[in-house]
């Protein structure tokens, strides 16, 4: 089943609007936070094929014990999965391997010799013709040393194909937007990335949930302020009044949001990056998110929106 980004995502932005126009988006994937995720692995490759997939991975680490696959077939028939741990050493036998038969979308945790130099992935015995997907995860252990993110598993500045990398593939994909499915503090979310002259500026989750009491979307937005405030601390916060018609009846208040007359807007900032959730609305729809925006490439990213509006007119 499709799902509509609400046809205006409007965000008061620094004090300009940024909005995703109306996308619609088909069955995409969810999103693993790899890398620093709390499952401990992150995401070395994935690999695709029609019919079968044959490939392999190199083992760079020596502390990867074990390796984790996952796969997604639309075909509804079992497969045959096999692995193979080649030495880092040319010799006549393999360390180890395993061959089993699998359904069509499931998960598989293969130990990993010591000595082992790469793996070899094969999943196949199926003639259904289908666009199959198969990803490889490591144990991963973050150290101090490691960069940290900015945003998820990306960096501000990566480009679109190093974004792919650490995400999969999108759900939609455009000139400079990338548009994914996730969960963030157990609701449903979309998530926007934009780039500005081929580089990461600015990332955004919106959440997907759909409810007929408008209420519903203050207290879960809540959810979302309370998490940031687990990481990011207290937060900044803007109460911006656009009409006072429904200004003195608080049991109003989610309806003037809907009907644009007023912006919540709670802000944290960190070395690299500025972020704001934000609740508004436009038409009696009401819209929730969480804009994180790059410092540095701020300004190109208002330079983007302000020749944009020229072209509008």
């Amino acid at each position: 089943m499709s799902r509509l980004i609400p046809p205006i995502l409007a965000f008061l932005v620094l004090g300009t609007v940024f909005a995703i126009p109306l996308v619609q988006l088909g069955a995409l994937p969810m999103v693993e936070q790899t890398g620093t995720s709390a499952s401990g692995w992150k995401r070395l490759k994935v690999l695709n094929g029609d019919r079968a997939i044959v490939g392999a991975v190199d083992v760079a680490d020596p502390s990867w014990h074990h390796m984790r696959f996952r796969w997604t077939c639309p075909c509804s028939n079992q497969r045959t999965l096999e692995l193979i741990a080649s030495p880092k050493e040319k010799g006549p036998r393999a360390l180890a391997s395993e061959r089993a038969t699998v359904m069509p979308t499931g998960e598989y945790v293969f130990a990993v010799p010591q000595g082992t130099g790469q793996v070899v992935i094969s999943l196949s015995g199926n003639e259904c013709s289908s666009a199959l997907q198969l990803e490889v995860f490591a144990p991963y252990a973050p150290s101090k040393t490691e960069f940290e993110y900015d945003f998820r598993q990306t960096k501000w500045g990566m480009s679109k194909e190093q974004v792919i990398a650490a995400e999969g593939k999108p759900g939609h994909d455009e000139p400079d937007r990338l548009l994914y499915q996730t969960e963030v503090a157990g609701l449903k979310a979309g998530i926007a990335f934009e780039f500005v002259n081929g580089k990461l500026a600015r990332a955004t989750y919106v959440l997907m949930e759909r409810y007929a009491e408008p209420n519903q979307y203050i207290i879960n937005s809540e959810r979302w302020v309370e998490a940031l405030k687990e990481k990011y601390g207290e937060p900044r916060s803007d109460v911006r009044w656009l009409n006072d018609l429904y200004r003195n009846d608080q049991k109003k208040y989610a309806f003037a949001i809907s009907a644009g007359h007023l912006v919540i807007r709670n802000s944290w900032e960190t070395e690299r990056t500025k972020i704001q959730h934000i609740v508004n609305g436009q038409n009696f729809a009401i819209s929730v998110g969480i804009a994180y925006t790059s410092k540095e490439l701020e300004a190109e990213l208002e330079k983007k929106a302000k020749e944009a509006q020229k072209t509008v007119f």
